[in-house]
This record gives C-alpha cells, sequence and structure tokens, in this order.
C-alpha cells in the first residue's frame, strides 16, 4: 500500500490508493473498484511482455 503525498486529484493526497495487482506468466494486471452514485466502477491495466 502507497500513501499519497501529491495527486492529480487533491481529495486523494494523504490518502492511501488500494489496487490489485495480479502477474500471471507475461501479463501483469494493476486494477481497482470504487463505487460512483452507488453503482460499483472498475478500472484495469494490462501490460504485457513481448
Amino acid at each position: 500500500m502507497k500513501s499519497r503525498t501529491i495527486a492529480a486529484d487533491p481529495s486523494w493526497s494523504g490518502t492511501e490508493q488500494v489496487r490489485d495487482v495480479t502477474l500471471s506468466g507475461d501479463v501483469l494486471v494493476l486494477g481497482r473498484t470504487w463505487t460512483v452514485d452507488g453503482r460499483a466502477r472498475r478500472a484495469r491495466l494490462e501490460w504485457h511482455r513481448h
């Protein structure tokens, strides 16, 4: 877990941002889930080694 001291969104400054990390073979996945207006949102970023 990493605490933010500088953030693109000022409300994140000084907070902990939890991310899901998965490494499987040549694929690294970084993701996060949050709620907006009671609805779940997800973001996912994949890196593929070639």
